[in-house]
Protein backbone atom coordinates (compact mmCIF):
# COMPACT_ATOMS: atom_id res chain seq x y z
CA UNK A 1 0.00 0.00 0.00
CA UNK A 2 2.99 2.18 0.24
CA UNK A 3 2.71 3.01 -3.46
CA UNK A 4 -0.25 5.27 -2.88
CA UNK A 5 0.61 8.92 -2.65
CA UNK A 6 -2.75 10.33 -1.55
CA UNK A 7 -6.45 9.65 -1.91
CA UNK A 8 -6.48 11.82 -5.00
CA UNK A 9 -4.33 9.20 -6.63
CA UNK A 10 -6.96 6.66 -5.67
CA UNK A 11 -9.26 8.74 -7.83
CA UNK A 12 -6.77 8.67 -10.67
CA UNK A 13 -6.34 4.91 -10.28
CA UNK A 14 -10.10 4.42 -10.43
CA UNK A 15 -10.34 6.61 -13.51
CA UNK A 16 -7.58 4.63 -15.19
CA UNK A 17 -9.22 1.36 -14.14
CA UNK A 18 -12.56 2.46 -15.57
CA UNK A 19 -10.80 3.51 -18.75
CA UNK A 20 -9.05 0.15 -18.92
CA UNK A 21 -12.36 -1.66 -18.55
CA UNK A 22 -13.86 0.54 -21.24
CA UNK A 23 -10.98 -0.21 -23.56
CA UNK A 24 -11.22 -3.91 -22.77
CA UNK A 25 -14.91 -3.87 -23.70
CA UNK A 26 -14.11 -1.94 -26.86
CA UNK A 27 -11.46 -4.51 -27.69
CA UNK A 28 -14.20 -7.13 -27.68
CA UNK A 29 -16.49 -5.00 -29.85
CA UNK A 30 -15.46 -4.87 -33.54
CA UNK A 31 -17.55 -1.73 -33.96
CA UNK A 32 -15.72 0.19 -31.27
CA UNK A 33 -12.02 0.15 -31.89
CA UNK A 34 -9.90 2.07 -29.43
CA UNK A 35 -7.17 2.18 -26.86
CA UNK A 36 -4.57 -0.57 -26.99
CA UNK A 37 -5.93 -2.02 -30.24
CA UNK A 38 -5.67 1.36 -31.98
CA UNK A 39 -2.19 1.79 -30.57
CA UNK A 40 -1.12 -1.54 -32.06
CA UNK A 41 -2.83 -1.09 -35.39
CA UNK A 42 -2.15 2.60 -36.05
CA UNK A 43 1.51 3.63 -36.55
CA UNK A 44 0.53 7.30 -36.21
CA UNK A 45 -0.94 6.56 -32.77
CA UNK A 46 2.35 4.99 -31.70
CA UNK A 47 4.31 7.95 -33.05
CA UNK A 48 2.02 10.43 -31.26
CA UNK A 49 2.53 8.55 -28.01
CA UNK A 50 6.31 8.77 -28.31
CA UNK A 51 6.16 12.49 -29.15
CA UNK A 52 3.83 13.15 -26.23
CA UNK A 53 6.24 11.47 -23.84
CA UNK A 54 9.13 13.47 -25.27
CA UNK A 55 7.18 16.72 -24.76
CA UNK A 56 6.43 15.83 -21.15
CA UNK A 57 10.08 15.01 -20.46
CA UNK A 58 11.16 18.31 -22.02
CA UNK A 59 8.62 20.24 -19.92
CA UNK A 60 9.82 18.58 -16.72
CA UNK A 61 13.41 19.47 -17.59
CA UNK A 62 12.52 23.09 -18.38
CA UNK A 63 10.65 23.47 -15.07
CA UNK A 64 13.87 22.92 -13.12
CA UNK A 65 14.90 26.44 -14.19
CA UNK A 66 11.76 28.15 -12.89
CA UNK A 67 12.32 30.80 -10.24
CA UNK A 68 10.43 30.67 -6.93
CA UNK A 69 7.82 33.11 -8.15
CA UNK A 70 6.87 30.99 -11.11
CA UNK A 71 6.83 27.84 -8.98
CA UNK A 72 4.41 29.56 -6.59
CA UNK A 73 2.24 30.87 -9.43
CA UNK A 74 2.01 27.51 -11.19
CA UNK A 75 1.33 25.72 -7.90
CA UNK A 76 -1.49 28.07 -7.00
CA UNK A 77 -3.00 27.74 -10.47
CA UNK A 78 -2.89 23.95 -10.34
CA UNK A 79 -4.44 23.72 -6.87
CA UNK A 80 -7.19 26.32 -7.30
CA UNK A 81 -8.00 26.26 -11.01
CA UNK A 82 -7.53 22.71 -12.29
CA UNK A 83 -10.72 20.67 -12.50
CA UNK A 84 -9.06 17.29 -11.91
CA UNK A 85 -5.60 15.81 -11.66
CA UNK A 86 -6.50 13.33 -14.38
CA UNK A 87 -7.23 16.09 -16.87
CA UNK A 88 -3.97 17.90 -16.12
CA UNK A 89 -1.66 14.91 -15.66
CA UNK A 90 1.10 16.78 -17.49
CA UNK A 91 0.96 19.58 -14.90
CA UNK A 92 1.07 17.25 -11.92
CA UNK A 93 4.09 15.51 -13.43
CA UNK A 94 5.91 18.81 -13.79
CA UNK A 95 5.01 20.10 -10.33
CA UNK A 96 5.83 16.83 -8.58
CA UNK A 97 9.23 16.86 -10.25
CA UNK A 98 9.90 20.11 -8.34
CA UNK A 99 9.51 18.31 -5.01
CA UNK A 100 9.53 20.47 -1.91
CA UNK A 101 9.86 23.68 -3.91
CA UNK A 102 6.06 23.67 -4.24
CA UNK A 103 5.47 23.27 -0.50
CA UNK A 104 5.65 26.95 0.58
CA UNK A 105 2.94 27.89 -1.92
CA UNK A 106 0.79 24.92 -0.92
CA UNK A 107 1.07 25.75 2.79
CA UNK A 108 0.23 29.41 2.16
CA UNK A 109 -3.01 28.27 0.54
CA UNK A 110 -3.85 25.88 3.37
CA UNK A 111 -3.17 28.52 6.04
CA UNK A 112 -5.46 31.07 4.39
CA UNK A 113 -8.71 30.68 6.34
CA UNK A 114 -10.57 32.71 3.73
CA UNK A 115 -9.87 29.96 1.18
CA UNK A 116 -11.11 27.06 3.33
CA UNK A 117 -14.53 26.67 1.71
CA UNK A 118 -13.04 26.90 -1.75
CA UNK A 119 -10.34 24.36 -0.90
CA UNK A 120 -12.75 21.68 0.32
CA UNK A 121 -15.42 22.17 -2.33
CA UNK A 122 -15.35 19.43 -4.99
CA UNK A 123 -14.84 20.62 -8.55
CA UNK A 124 -17.89 19.89 -10.70
CA UNK A 125 -20.59 17.31 -10.19
CA UNK A 126 -18.72 14.26 -11.50
CA UNK A 127 -18.88 11.04 -9.49
CA UNK A 128 -15.13 11.21 -8.90
CA UNK A 129 -14.88 14.97 -8.48
CA UNK A 130 -11.98 16.15 -6.36
CA UNK A 131 -11.29 19.29 -4.40
CA UNK A 132 -8.38 21.76 -4.44
CA UNK A 133 -7.38 20.37 -1.03
CA UNK A 134 -6.90 16.93 -2.57
CA UNK A 135 -4.56 18.42 -5.16
CA UNK A 136 -2.69 20.38 -2.51
CA UNK A 137 -2.02 17.21 -0.54
CA UNK A 138 -0.81 15.48 -3.67
CA UNK A 139 1.87 18.14 -4.05
CA UNK A 140 2.98 17.70 -0.44
CA UNK A 141 4.09 14.23 -1.50
CA UNK A 142 5.69 11.67 0.78
CA UNK A 143 7.50 14.17 3.02
CA UNK A 144 5.09 17.00 3.88
CA UNK A 145 7.39 18.43 6.57
CA UNK A 146 6.71 19.26 10.22
CA UNK A 147 5.59 22.79 9.33
CA UNK A 148 2.60 21.40 7.44
CA UNK A 149 0.96 19.80 10.50
CA UNK A 150 -0.61 23.00 11.83
CA UNK A 151 -1.84 23.98 8.34
CA UNK A 152 -3.43 20.56 7.79
CA UNK A 153 -4.99 20.10 11.23
CA UNK A 154 -8.26 22.03 10.60
CA UNK A 155 -9.10 19.79 7.65
CA UNK A 156 -9.14 16.72 9.91
CA UNK A 157 -12.49 17.99 11.24
CA UNK A 158 -14.10 18.54 7.86
CA UNK A 159 -17.48 16.93 7.24
CA UNK A 160 -16.23 15.29 4.06
CA UNK A 161 -14.49 11.92 4.61
CA UNK A 162 -12.48 12.49 1.42
CA UNK A 163 -10.98 15.64 2.94
CA UNK A 164 -10.34 13.92 6.29
CA UNK A 165 -8.65 10.99 4.54
CA UNK A 166 -6.14 13.21 2.75
CA UNK A 167 -5.57 15.25 5.89
CA UNK A 168 -4.93 12.18 8.05
CA UNK A 169 -2.56 10.74 5.45
CA UNK A 170 -0.49 13.92 5.08
CA UNK A 171 -0.38 14.61 8.81
CA UNK A 172 0.77 11.09 9.66
CA UNK A 173 3.38 11.12 6.88
CA UNK A 174 5.19 14.00 8.60
CA UNK A 175 6.10 11.72 11.52
CA UNK A 176 6.35 14.87 13.63
CA UNK A 177 6.45 14.75 17.43
CA UNK A 178 3.30 16.88 17.44
CA UNK A 179 1.01 14.53 15.50
CA UNK A 180 0.02 12.01 18.21
CA UNK A 181 -3.27 13.76 19.17
CA UNK A 182 -4.20 14.25 15.52
CA UNK A 183 -3.41 10.67 14.60
CA UNK A 184 -5.53 9.48 17.54
CA UNK A 185 -8.34 11.62 16.22
CA UNK A 186 -7.98 9.96 12.83
CA UNK A 187 -7.95 6.51 14.46
CA UNK A 188 -11.30 7.30 16.11
CA UNK A 189 -12.89 8.51 12.87
CA UNK A 190 -16.06 6.62 11.86
CA UNK A 191 -14.76 6.31 8.30
CA UNK A 192 -12.60 3.22 7.86
CA UNK A 193 -10.47 4.87 5.20
CA UNK A 194 -9.60 7.85 7.37
CA UNK A 195 -8.20 5.40 9.92
CA UNK A 196 -6.50 3.42 7.18
CA UNK A 197 -4.81 6.45 5.66
CA UNK A 198 -3.47 7.50 9.05
CA UNK A 199 -1.90 4.06 9.45
CA UNK A 200 -0.43 4.21 5.95
CA UNK A 201 0.92 7.69 6.61
CA UNK A 202 2.81 6.47 9.66
CA UNK A 203 4.21 3.67 7.52
CA UNK A 204 5.45 6.25 5.00
CA UNK A 205 7.17 8.18 7.80
CA UNK A 206 8.85 4.99 9.02
CA UNK A 207 9.96 4.08 5.49
CA UNK A 208 12.03 7.24 5.29
CA UNK A 209 13.12 7.00 8.97
CA UNK A 210 11.11 10.14 9.64
CA UNK A 211 9.00 8.94 12.56
CA UNK A 212 9.81 10.71 15.82
CA UNK A 213 11.10 8.21 18.41
CA UNK A 214 8.58 9.34 20.99
CA UNK A 215 5.69 8.38 18.71
CA UNK A 216 6.46 4.66 18.85
CA UNK A 217 5.52 4.09 22.52
CA UNK A 218 2.85 6.81 22.32
CA UNK A 219 0.92 5.28 19.44
CA UNK A 220 1.50 1.57 20.07
CA UNK A 221 -1.54 1.30 22.42
CA UNK A 222 -3.72 3.14 19.93
CA UNK A 223 -2.86 0.77 17.09
CA UNK A 224 -3.37 -2.14 19.48
CA UNK A 225 -6.82 -0.76 20.27
CA UNK A 226 -7.73 -0.78 16.58
CA UNK A 227 -6.81 -4.45 16.38
CA UNK A 228 -8.70 -5.39 19.53
CA UNK A 229 -11.72 -3.60 18.10
CA UNK A 230 -11.24 -5.61 14.88
CA UNK A 231 -10.73 -2.43 12.88
CA UNK A 232 -8.32 -1.83 10.00
CA UNK A 233 -6.75 -5.25 10.39
CA UNK A 234 -5.31 -5.05 6.87
CA UNK A 235 -2.79 -2.38 7.89
CA UNK A 236 -2.64 -2.31 11.69
CA UNK A 237 -0.80 -5.61 12.42
CA UNK A 238 2.28 -4.77 10.36
CA UNK A 239 2.43 -1.22 11.70
CA UNK A 240 2.13 -2.55 15.25
CA UNK A 241 5.09 -4.83 14.57
CA UNK A 242 7.12 -1.95 13.15
CA UNK A 243 6.36 0.23 16.17
CA UNK A 244 7.60 -2.41 18.64
CA UNK A 245 8.43 -5.86 17.29
CA UNK A 246 8.83 -7.48 20.72
CA UNK A 247 5.54 -6.29 22.16
CA UNK A 248 3.72 -6.97 18.92
CA UNK A 249 5.04 -10.54 18.69
CA UNK A 250 3.96 -11.21 22.27
CA UNK A 251 0.49 -9.99 21.42
CA UNK A 252 0.32 -11.94 18.15
CA UNK A 253 1.27 -15.18 19.91
CA UNK A 254 -1.07 -14.61 22.84
CA UNK A 255 -4.09 -16.90 23.39
CA UNK A 256 -6.27 -13.95 22.43
CA UNK A 257 -4.92 -13.85 18.88
CA UNK A 258 -3.12 -17.11 18.05
CA UNK A 259 -6.26 -19.16 17.77
CA UNK A 260 -8.55 -20.41 15.02
CA UNK A 261 -11.36 -18.23 16.33
CA UNK A 262 -9.41 -14.95 16.14
CA UNK A 263 -10.92 -12.53 13.56
CA UNK A 264 -7.46 -11.10 12.84
CA UNK A 265 -5.56 -14.40 12.64
CA UNK A 266 -4.88 -14.29 8.91
CA UNK A 267 -3.45 -10.77 8.99
CA UNK A 268 -1.30 -11.58 12.03
CA UNK A 269 0.08 -14.79 10.48
CA UNK A 270 0.84 -12.84 7.31
CA UNK A 271 2.92 -10.34 9.28
CA UNK A 272 4.73 -13.09 11.20
CA UNK A 273 5.61 -14.80 7.91
CA UNK A 274 6.59 -11.57 6.18
CA UNK A 275 8.85 -10.61 9.07
CA UNK A 276 10.16 -14.19 9.39
CA UNK A 277 9.30 -14.43 13.07
CA UNK A 278 10.03 -17.99 14.30
CA UNK A 279 6.83 -19.41 15.77
CA UNK A 280 7.05 -22.43 18.12
CA UNK A 281 6.57 -25.55 16.01
CA UNK A 282 4.15 -27.24 18.40
CA UNK A 283 1.90 -24.20 18.39
CA UNK A 284 1.95 -24.02 14.61
CA UNK A 285 1.10 -27.70 14.30
CA UNK A 286 -1.79 -27.31 16.73
CA UNK A 287 -3.09 -24.27 14.85
CA UNK A 288 -2.83 -26.03 11.48
CA UNK A 289 -4.74 -29.02 12.85
CA UNK A 290 -7.47 -26.72 14.08
CA UNK A 291 -7.69 -24.86 10.78
CA UNK A 292 -8.02 -28.10 8.83
CA UNK A 293 -11.08 -29.15 10.79
CA UNK A 294 -14.48 -28.33 9.31
CA UNK A 295 -15.35 -26.17 6.32
CA UNK A 296 -12.38 -24.30 4.90
CA UNK A 297 -13.87 -20.97 3.83
CA UNK A 298 -12.48 -17.45 3.86
CA UNK A 299 -10.50 -16.37 5.87
CA UNK A 300 -9.61 -19.84 7.24
CA UNK A 301 -8.02 -20.83 3.94
CA UNK A 302 -5.80 -17.74 4.00
CA UNK A 303 -4.82 -18.44 7.61
CA UNK A 304 -3.96 -22.04 6.79
CA UNK A 305 -1.84 -20.98 3.83
CA UNK A 306 0.16 -18.53 5.99
CA UNK A 307 0.53 -21.13 8.77
CA UNK A 308 2.03 -23.59 6.26
CA UNK A 309 4.41 -20.90 5.07
CA UNK A 310 5.49 -20.28 8.67
CA UNK A 311 5.98 -24.00 9.23
CA UNK A 312 8.31 -24.12 6.25
CA UNK A 313 10.30 -21.16 7.56
CA UNK A 314 11.37 -23.33 10.51
CA UNK A 315 13.31 -25.45 7.96
CA UNK A 316 12.62 -28.76 9.69
CA UNK A 317 13.19 -31.77 7.46
CA UNK A 318 10.44 -33.73 9.19
CA UNK A 319 7.84 -31.19 8.03
CA UNK A 320 8.60 -31.46 4.31
CA UNK A 321 6.46 -34.50 3.56
CA UNK A 322 3.55 -32.80 5.33
CA UNK A 323 4.00 -29.65 3.23
CA UNK A 324 4.42 -31.74 0.08
CA UNK A 325 1.08 -33.43 0.73
CA UNK A 326 -0.64 -30.01 0.82
CA UNK A 327 0.68 -28.99 -2.61
CA UNK A 328 -2.31 -30.72 -4.17
CA UNK A 329 -4.84 -29.15 -1.82
CA UNK A 330 -7.99 -28.12 -3.72
CA UNK A 331 -7.92 -24.64 -2.18
CA UNK A 332 -5.54 -22.38 -4.10
CA UNK A 333 -4.50 -20.33 -1.06
CA UNK A 334 -3.57 -23.45 0.89
CA UNK A 335 -1.64 -24.94 -2.04
CA UNK A 336 0.26 -21.67 -2.48
CA UNK A 337 1.11 -21.55 1.20
CA UNK A 338 2.42 -25.11 1.11
CA UNK A 339 4.53 -24.30 -1.98
CA UNK A 340 6.01 -21.21 -0.32
CA UNK A 341 6.63 -23.20 2.85
CA UNK A 342 8.51 -25.91 0.98
CA UNK A 343 10.70 -23.36 -0.76
CA UNK A 344 11.48 -21.75 2.60
CA UNK A 345 12.21 -25.14 4.16
CA UNK A 346 14.85 -25.87 1.51
CA UNK A 347 16.42 -22.41 1.68
CA UNK A 348 14.99 -21.36 -1.68
CA UNK A 349 12.85 -18.46 -0.50
CA UNK A 350 13.31 -15.26 -2.50
CA UNK A 351 14.54 -17.07 -5.61
CA UNK A 352 12.50 -14.83 -7.95
CA UNK A 353 14.22 -11.73 -6.57
CA UNK A 354 17.64 -13.38 -6.86
CA UNK A 355 17.01 -14.27 -10.49
CA UNK A 356 15.80 -10.73 -11.23
CA UNK A 357 18.85 -9.21 -9.53
CA UNK A 358 21.18 -11.49 -11.49
CA UNK A 359 19.46 -10.50 -14.74
CA UNK A 360 19.75 -6.80 -13.96
CA UNK A 361 23.42 -7.17 -13.11
CA UNK A 362 24.61 -9.50 -15.85
CA UNK A 363 21.77 -9.85 -18.36
CA UNK A 364 19.21 -12.48 -19.21
CA UNK A 365 21.79 -14.60 -21.00
CA UNK A 366 23.77 -15.01 -17.77
CA UNK A 367 20.95 -17.04 -16.20
CA UNK A 368 21.00 -20.82 -16.23
CA UNK A 369 18.53 -22.57 -18.51
CA UNK A 370 16.13 -23.42 -15.68
CA UNK A 371 16.32 -19.88 -14.34
CA UNK A 372 15.48 -18.50 -17.79
CA UNK A 373 12.48 -20.81 -18.07
CA UNK A 374 11.26 -19.74 -14.62
CA UNK A 375 11.75 -16.04 -15.38
CA UNK A 376 10.12 -16.26 -18.83
CA UNK A 377 7.06 -18.10 -17.54
CA UNK A 378 6.32 -15.50 -14.87
CA UNK A 379 6.98 -12.59 -17.25
CA UNK A 380 4.53 -14.15 -19.69
CA UNK A 381 1.95 -14.76 -16.97
CA UNK A 382 2.25 -11.20 -15.64
CA UNK A 383 1.80 -9.68 -19.10
CA UNK A 384 -1.20 -11.85 -19.98
CA UNK A 385 -2.90 -11.16 -16.66
CA UNK A 386 -2.28 -7.45 -17.09
CA UNK A 387 -3.31 -6.97 -20.70
CA UNK A 388 -3.78 -10.28 -22.48
CA UNK A 389 -1.72 -12.14 -25.03
CA UNK A 390 -1.58 -9.07 -27.28
CA UNK A 391 0.28 -7.18 -24.58
CA UNK A 392 2.68 -10.07 -24.04
CA UNK A 393 3.61 -10.20 -27.71
CA UNK A 394 3.75 -6.40 -28.05
CA UNK A 395 6.14 -5.86 -25.14
CA UNK A 396 9.79 -6.84 -24.77
CA UNK A 397 8.83 -9.85 -22.65
CA UNK A 398 7.54 -11.40 -25.85
CA UNK A 399 11.15 -11.68 -27.07
CA UNK A 400 11.34 -14.68 -24.76
CA UNK A 401 8.27 -16.51 -25.95
CA UNK A 402 10.28 -19.64 -26.76
CA UNK A 403 11.54 -19.85 -23.17
CA UNK A 404 8.02 -19.19 -21.88
CA UNK A 405 6.67 -22.00 -24.03
CA UNK A 406 9.43 -24.37 -22.92
CA UNK A 407 8.91 -23.31 -19.32
CA UNK A 408 5.17 -24.02 -19.31
CA UNK A 409 5.94 -27.44 -20.76
CA UNK A 410 8.78 -28.22 -18.31
CA UNK A 411 6.61 -27.22 -15.34
CA UNK A 412 3.80 -29.55 -16.36
CA UNK A 413 1.19 -26.98 -17.37
CA UNK A 414 -1.40 -28.24 -19.82
CA UNK A 415 -4.14 -25.61 -20.01
CA UNK A 416 -1.79 -22.60 -20.08
CA UNK A 417 0.63 -24.37 -22.43
CA UNK A 418 -2.19 -25.08 -24.87
CA UNK A 419 -3.28 -21.43 -24.87
CA UNK A 420 0.22 -20.11 -25.54
CA UNK A 421 0.84 -22.75 -28.22
CA UNK A 422 -2.33 -21.77 -30.08
CA UNK A 423 -1.50 -18.07 -29.79
CA UNK A 424 1.96 -18.64 -31.24
CA UNK A 425 0.48 -20.61 -34.13
CA UNK A 426 -1.56 -17.54 -35.16
CA UNK A 427 1.69 -15.93 -36.30
CA UNK A 428 2.37 -18.74 -38.78
CA UNK A 429 4.65 -21.76 -38.91
CA UNK A 430 7.70 -19.84 -37.66
CA UNK A 431 5.84 -18.18 -34.82
CA UNK A 432 6.31 -14.52 -33.86
CA UNK A 433 9.62 -12.80 -34.37
CA UNK A 434 11.95 -12.55 -31.39
CA UNK A 435 12.67 -8.96 -32.38
CA UNK A 436 10.14 -6.70 -30.67
CA UNK A 437 9.83 -4.18 -33.49
CA UNK A 438 9.27 -6.86 -36.12
CA UNK A 439 6.87 -8.72 -33.84
CA UNK A 440 4.82 -5.58 -33.22
CA UNK A 441 4.50 -5.12 -36.98
CA UNK A 442 3.34 -8.74 -37.29
CA UNK A 443 0.86 -8.19 -34.47
CA UNK A 444 -0.43 -4.97 -36.00
CA UNK A 445 -1.15 -6.66 -39.31
CA UNK A 446 -2.94 -9.55 -37.62
CA UNK A 447 -5.04 -7.29 -35.41
CA UNK A 448 -5.99 -4.97 -38.23
CA UNK A 449 -7.72 -7.97 -39.75
CA UNK A 450 -9.26 -9.11 -36.45
CA UNK A 451 -9.05 -7.05 -33.28
CA UNK A 452 -10.72 -9.90 -31.32
CA UNK A 453 -7.83 -12.13 -32.30
CA UNK A 454 -6.86 -13.31 -28.80
CA UNK A 455 -10.11 -12.83 -26.88
CA UNK A 456 -11.09 -16.49 -26.64
CA UNK A 457 -7.55 -17.54 -25.75
CA UNK A 458 -7.29 -14.82 -23.11
CA UNK A 459 -10.53 -16.05 -21.56
CA UNK A 460 -9.28 -19.62 -21.42
CA UNK A 461 -6.03 -18.51 -19.81
CA UNK A 462 -7.81 -16.51 -17.11
CA UNK A 463 -10.09 -19.44 -16.31
CA UNK A 464 -7.25 -21.95 -15.96
CA UNK A 465 -7.32 -23.98 -12.75
CA UNK A 466 -3.54 -24.45 -12.83
CA UNK A 467 -1.97 -22.49 -9.93
CA UNK A 468 1.18 -20.76 -11.15
CA UNK A 469 3.07 -20.80 -7.85
CA UNK A 470 2.36 -24.49 -7.25
CA UNK A 471 3.49 -25.70 -10.68
CA UNK A 472 6.53 -23.43 -10.62
CA UNK A 473 7.47 -24.53 -7.10
CA UNK A 474 7.33 -28.18 -8.10
CA UNK A 475 9.72 -27.36 -10.93
CA UNK A 476 12.08 -25.57 -8.55
CA UNK A 477 11.90 -28.38 -5.99
CA UNK A 478 12.84 -30.82 -8.73
CA UNK A 479 15.88 -28.72 -9.67
CA UNK A 480 16.89 -27.06 -6.37
CA UNK A 481 20.58 -26.52 -7.17
CA UNK A 482 19.70 -24.36 -10.16
CA UNK A 483 17.92 -21.88 -7.90
CA UNK A 484 20.14 -21.51 -4.85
Amino acid sequence: MSVFQSPILWIVVVVVAVAAIFLFINHRNPAARGGFVDYLTDPEDQEDSVKSQEREEAAVKAAQDWDDGKVASMTRRFVLEATSTHEVSDQIGILRSLGERTHPAVLNLLRDASLYDRLVKPDGEAMMAESPFNRACTLLGDSPGDESVKALAPFLSDRSPEIRRDASFAIAKTGSVTVAPLVRKAFSDPDEYVRSYALMGLGFAMDRSGLADTLRPELFPDVMHLLRANQNDDEAPDLLYRLDSTQATDYFLSPEVFTVESPILHEVLEVLAKRKVPVPRDRLQSLISGLEVGKLNHPKNYSLGEALRLLGQLQREEDRDFLQSRLTHPDERVAKGAAEGLLCSLGLEGLAERIWDAEKQSGYGSLSENQRLYRAVFLCDDEINNGGLAQFFANSSGDRWRDALAGFKAMGFEERLAVLTEAIAIFGSNGPSEDQRVRKDQLSRLMRRDDDLFDALDSRYYKSSEVMQVFASRFVLGNPEAFR
